[in-house]
C-alpha cells in the first residue's frame, strides 16, 4: 500500500482495501517466490476511473448484487483509497453509504422471495 503516517484517514484508506478485496474476491497485493510483485490498489482505482469494473470484480457477485447496491458499495470503496487523504470520506460517512448499499441489497432480496 501506500506509506504514511497512522491516521483516521490512513484507517479510512485501509478499511477501502478490505472493501475493494471483497468485491474483487482476492487480496490487495500478490507475492510470487515470498516477494511482493504488485500492489492491486492502483489498478483498482483505474478500472473504477474507466468504467471498468466487470474486469476485477469477483466473478458471479454482480449477479447476486443489487446494481443501485453494487454501485454504491464500489464508490464508497473508492472514495476510502483516494490518493489524497483529504478526498477520503470520514468513517461515519462510510456507514451511511454502506447502510444504504444494504438496504438497496435488502430490497433485492426481498422481492426475490
Amino acid at each position: 500500500m501506500e506509506m504514511g503516517f497512522l491516521s483516521k484517514e490512513s484507517d479510512v484508506y485501509s478499511f477501502g482495501v478490505v472493501l475493494f478485496e471483497i468485491l474483487c474476491g482476492r487480496l490487495c497485493y500478490e507475492y510470487h517466490n515470498h516477494e511482493l510483485t504488485k500492489i492491486l490498489v492502483p489498478e483498482w482505482r483505474r478500472c473504477y476511473d474507466e468504467n471498468r469494473l466487470d474486469e476485477i470484480i469477483l466473478p458471479g457477485l454482480k449477479e447476486q448484487m443489487h446494481p443501485g447496491s453494487l454501485k454504491s458499495f464500489s464508490a464508497i470503496a473508492y472514495q476510502c483509497v483516494m490518493r489524497d487523504h483529504e478526498e477520503r470520506p470520514t468513517m461515519g460517512e462510510v456507514v451511511e453509504e454502506l447502510e444504504f448499499s444494504l438496504e438497496q441489497q435488502v430490497i433485492l432480496v426481498s422481492f426475490c422471495f
